[in-house]
């Protein structure tokens, strides 16, 4: 019976060969209270913060006294040379010339045509009447336009023309 005794107890032992030791009994302890350690600030943050808004402070600062210090760019008009003035002509007794009588045409109301634009598209421009886009040969209250120019618009109105400038 020993030989069965001994061979168990080599069983035993093999078999706790690759276990690991029980861990030993450790009681609880209370749990140590953190510690705060105050954290300077970073000084390289704070240097560049402060620095990038006075860099932006100044860019304003100038930026508003060059609008206000700016002179309006003013040319001087040409001065025209003096023009000289001949002597008046000796006065001559002679008749008097009367112009022949005019006749009286209907005036035509040229308020009426209000131009506020002219545009050109292409080769052809085009006017802005009445607040009606229109080109030469159209019709705009109650008038067929003649033509139109750079700076001005001619209207045939009842037969007759009239010219419309662009102010």
């Amino acid at each position: 019976m020993s030989l069965v005794y001994e061979a168990l107890q080599k069983a035993a032992k093999e078999k706790n060969r690759f276990a690991s030791p029980p861990a030993p009994v450790v009681s609880p302890q209370p749990s140590p209270t953190p510690v705060i350690v105050p954290v300077a600030p970073k000084r390289f943050s704070v240097i560049w913060i402060t620095g990038g808004s006075l860099f932006v402070l100044t860019v304003v600062v100038v930026a508003g006294a060059l609008m206000i210090l700016k002179k309006p760019d003013v040319t001087p008009a040409p001065v025209a040379p003096p023009v000289e003035v001949a002597a008046p002509a000796p006065v001559v007794e002679s008749t008097p010339v009367v112009p022949a009588p005019v006749p009286e045409r209907p005036a035509v109301n040229t308020a009426r045509f209000k131009l506020t634009g002219i545009m050109k598209m292409g080769d052809e421009y085009s006017a802005i009447i009445n607040g009606h886009v229109v080109t030469r040969e159209q019709f705009v209250d109650g008038a067929v336009v003649k033509a139109v120019e750079s700076d001005r618009v001619t209207l045939t109105v009842n037969g007759r023309d009239v010219v419309v400038r662009l102010f």
